[in-house]
This record gives structure tokens, sequence and C-alpha cells, in this order.
């Protein structure tokens, strides 16, 4: 794995420098390793400490008959510094004065510099059997199984984040009840004990990109801090940010989606985009981890899963640093737009219990600076006013489809996403997985999915077309959420408040042994919901109840029509007899 194209490749040190001890003029070159905006600590701009060991050095040397003295610092890593004639164009250069020294190490420096750049180029593949853009869990699924399929397959990941593929998942959940020095490492504790680590693979079993063309068994690399700008699709070559060019034969684009941000915010400035988070990576998670430490308040924007699991998690802080957490929703309740409006606002009240204040049906209009820059001020679209050090932004992503123009490729309007086929072909020989990908459902038509489950199975199927297959997408995705031990759940199909659903909740037990209904005990503990199209179930939400997935998908796949709701309840070991319906809309 290399980061950034360049800072784990060898290469020559971009600079030169001069002998102090009498040698004044007499060129020194070395070799190292590091991103290519470093300078090397032997670089003229930065060796006046090195005075008294050039003298050293050069006191210590036995000078040739040509009375000259050439210096090389080689780094561990580096395999050689340059041709032999490259050394030899260097003998007996003339007597300079300080002044044409200095000029010269300028021009030095420009004219190693070039050779890295050529040397670096020359590191990186100049074709590759298969391309994925992009290095997240999409992109993780689809190398596993084109490596599975083909055993010696070489594939090469291009990712904008500098890690190897990781889940994110984790980041809004375990990671907030994990010690930080575990959190540090990029591992969590697991809910049925033991530790787990946010990387798909370790390190290792990742290959340099400038060994993949020369590995007999093939290998996955992995290019971090790298973005493809230009995909050409019909020479089937991809431009990177470095300007470096790969050609393929078959690409999969898993480029993702970025957070969205609020027009009100960025018209703050930056003083006020200087205190606001767009939660997406393991940056933004050390970095809201260590806000909420230092600051007294946050204001978080956004009632989906990601802002509502946050506002949860920080319900920890609040309770052992005092952090004041404001939840700002657009609707009457949490995750308003997944949950039966009852069940939200059930939710929301959960929340409010752990000392979360939720602002419920308003918007954030405007923002400003507080007089002693302290302090984010927010006007709200009933009026009123909020203020706090920190802002958090939860409030969905963009697909990332910059590519479409450079390739030809077609983008949703509605939907956002690359638009791609039920194979997730968007053209020949490209496929598009995960949250980029706006495709055919051949159940219910045209969607795009922003979920870690789908992620992995469209890149799975992505994969195992890329090397042959030519499979439909029919998987229905699920999800999974949770805000806190009363609130989890996880749910599969079409998922959205705004279809009929129907509801069925186990009765609570009293204290005196007698059954209530959650409608009279305001408690909906366990249960499901049921949304619905006429009289078929598209989506179905498992209601503190776990490993139901494949039931409720059965129900969706086979499209039958149903009267009595409670008996497909009993599918999910629900007891009979200790039902209460709850309908909406």
């Amino acid at each position: 794995m290399i980061r950034g194209c360049r800072a784990r490749i060898p290469r020559v040190l971009q600079s030169v420098a001069s002998v102090k001890s009498g040698y004044a003029g007499i060129p020194v070159l070395g070799c190292g390793h590091g991103g290519s905006s470093q300078k090397s600590q032997y670089s003229s701009g930065q060796n006046h400490h090195n005075n008294s060991y050039w003298s050293s050095l050069g006191l210590g040397l036995v000078i040739g008959t040509s009375g000259l003295a050439y210096f090389m610092h080689r780094d561990e890593n580096v395999a050689h510094c340059g041709s032999s004639d490259h050394w030899r164009s260097k003998i007996n250069p003339p007597v300079l004065t300080s002044q044409q020294a200095a000029s010269n190490e300028s021009q030095g420096d420009e004219e190693v510099a070039d050779e890295a750049e050529e040397e670096v180029v020359a590191q990186f593949p100049t074709h590759v059997p298969y391309l994925i853009i992009g290095a997240g869990t999409a992109a993780m699924a689809a190398y596993k199984t084109i490596r599975g399929k083909q055993s010696n397959a070489k594939v090469l990941l291009v990712g904008a984040e500098e890690y190897r593929p990781y889940m994110r998942p984790p980041l809004s959940k375990d990671m907030w009840f994990t010690e930080r020095s575990l959190a540090q490492e990029n591992k969590f504790n697991l809910r049925s004990g033991g530790q787990k680590s946010i990387f798909y693979d370790e390190e290792s079993y990742y290959c340099q990109p400038s060994e993949l063309a020369t590995r007999d068994k093939g290998g996955v690399a992995v290019a971090t801090g790298m973005k493809v700008v230009k995909l050409d699709a019909e020479k089937k070559k991809a431009t990177l940010s470095d300007g470096t060019e790969v050609s393929y034969d078959r690409c999969l684009i898993a480029t993702g989606g970025k957070p969205k941000n609020l027009r009100c915010l960025e018209k703050g400035g930056s003083q006020v985009m200087d205190k606001v988070t767009l939660f997406r990576g393991i940056d933004d998670f050390r970095k809201l981890d260590q806000v909420t430490d230092s600051k007294k308040s946050v204001i978080i924007i956004g009632g989906g899963f990601l802002g509502s699991e946050l506002a949860s998690c920080l319900g920890k802080k609040i309770a052992m640093n005092g952090l004041s957490v404001t939840q700002v929703i657009p609707q009457s309740g949490v995750m308003g737009r997944i949950l039966p409006e009852y069940l939200s606002i059930w939710a929301t009240n959960k929340l409010r219990a752990k000392r979360v204040t939720v602002k419920a049906g308003v918007r954030v209009e405007q923002s400003r600076l507080s007089d002693d820059g302290t302090e984010v001020e927010v006007l709200l679209s009933d009026g009123s006013e909020l203020s706090a050090e920190h802002i958090l932004v939860a409030v969905g992503i963009e697909p990332n489809t910059e590519l479409a123009e450079s390739a030809g490729l077609e983008v949703d309007d509605t939907l956002g996403g690359f638009l791609v086929n039920a194979e997730l072909e968007a053209a020949t020989d490209i496929w598009v997985a995960g949250d980029a990908a706006c495709f055919y459902d051949v159940k219910f038509g045209r969607r795009r999915v922003e979920h870690h489950e789908h992620a992995a199975a469209s890149g799975r199927l992505a994969g195992d077309n890329m090397t042959g297959a030519s499979k439909k997408f029919l998987h229905q995705s699920m999800f999974w959420s949770g805000l806190g031990p009363d609130v989890a759940f996880e749910a599969v199909g079409l998922v959205d408040s705004q279809l009929p659903t129907v509801s069925v909740f186990a009765k609570t037990k009293m204290s005196d042994g007698s059954a209530e209904t959650s409608s009279q005990t305001n408690d909906y503990a366990k249960g499901v919901i049921f949304y619905m199209k006429e009289k078929q179930v598209v989506g179905v939400v498992c209601w503190n109840m776990f490993n139901k997935i494949e039931v409720a998908r059965k129900l969706i796949k086979e499209g039958a029509e149903h009267d009595d709701l409670s008996e497909l309840a009993k599918m999910f070991d629900l007891p009979e007899g200790s039902f209460d319906h709850s309908s909406s809309r």
C-alpha cells in the first residue's frame, strides 16, 4: 500500500547541500523517502545546524587526487540512488564562488526533483487488469470476490483517504464506548466480547503498486491519498491526481459520497466553518471526540441515523463532562423519514431522557460567529436562536459522481449517483457499486441506497460480474441502528415513513403479572413494523429483535397479499395473543 502514491516510494532526495568544511561549492547528494512536499533534513534551507557535522566528516575522509569528496546518505528502504552515469557526470566540477554555488544548489534541487518524479512515475503500474476507484466497503467486497474467482488476479485500488479500506458503522456506534487508547489504534470493543479492528485487512495483505505487475500470484495494491480525476471509458484509461495514467481491462467505480453541508453555514464564512464538523471518516471521529472533550456545547444538525446515533453516543459525555448537546431536526421526531411518527416521537423521548435537547420541526436558516468569537450562533425557522462552541452536520451525503463527465456516464437527476442497470453496469467494462450507484431494482424500480450492507452486497456482485458473470442485483439490503439499550432495530426493503405501516408489538408484562398493550404503557419494547403497498409487504423493521432479517426478506420476495398481519408476526416469534396493532397513514 502506498500513501499519496509517492510517500511510500523510494526516491532520490529532492535536495542538494554544500560541504562547509573548506569544500564550498561541492554538491552532496543524498537519498531518502517521504511525501513529495517534504524537504530532506539535508536540504540547503535546513542544514545550518549541520555545519560541524560536515566539517568533521570532511576532515575524516581521505581526499582523492581530484581534491573532491562526495557524501551519500542512504535511506534503509532505498535500493539505489541513481545510475552510475549520473554520479560520473558530477565528477570534477569547477571551483565556484558562493553565489554560483547557491545558484547551482537551486538548479540541482530542480534537476534531482525531476529525476525523482521520473522514478516515482516508473514505480506506478501503467496497466492493471482490475482497477477499483475508491477504497471503502464496496471496493473491499469487490476485490475479495475477484480474488476468490481468480486467485492470481491483480487489483489496484485508488482511494482518496489516507487509510486502507475500513468499516464506517463503528465510528458512530461502538467506537464511542471503547476506551480511548484502543480507539486510537482504530479498534473497538465487540458487544459479544473481544476486540476488532475497523480495517478489513492488515496492511501486510496489500502489496505495493510497483510490485503488482511482477507478482505471479497477483495481489491487491492500494494507493491511498490519491484520486482518479479523469476516466476515459473508450480508451480504458484513468488519470490520477498527480497526472499518472493507468490503463485497465475492467473498472469498478466505488467512490461513495461526501457529507453534505448547509448553505447557511457556508455563508457564515471560514470562522464559522472552523467550528463545523462534517462527519464521515476516521479523522472526523477523532476530531469530534477531541472537540466534545474540550468544548462545553455542541449542536447536531440532522435527525437521521448518523445525527441521532451520535447524539445518543454523546449522552455519555453529557453525564461525565456536563457537555450540552442540542439536536435540531426538521421532522417531528428522530429518524422521522424511516419510522412511523408515533415511534419516532417515542425514540426522541428516549434521547431526551439522556439529557439531549431535541428541537423538532425546525431548520437552521442563518449562522454567524458570536461577538467574542467562541461560539456559532444559529437562527432557526421558528425564530428562536441557539449557540454552541461546535456544530456537527449530519444531513446525508452527496454521491461522488465527478467522473461522469470525462467518462461519458449518466447521472440520475433525482436520486443522484451513476445510472447503472440491474447488473450494476454503467458502460462497457465499467461497473458501479455502493453509495454512488443508482441501480435498477427489478422489484421496486430505480433506487440508490446508502447503507453499509448494501455497499458490501453490491461490491460482491460487481466483483462477480467483473470476472465474467452476468448476475442481476436482486439482493434486498438491510441496515441497523440504535439509540442505546431501549432502541435498536434492523430493517430491510422499502422502509419509508410515507408508506402505510402496520405495527405489531408484544404486550408488556406488568408488575402484577398482567399484560398491557404497548399503546397503553407507551413502551414499544419489542415488535415488528410492516411497510405496505396495497396488501403487499415491501419493507420490515424488526424493533428490538435480531436475526430475523432473512424472514423479512422472504416475505418481501414472495410479494403475496396479506389481510391479517398478526399471522405474519408469528413468523417473528412474537407470542400469540400478545399483540397490539398500531397503524399509520
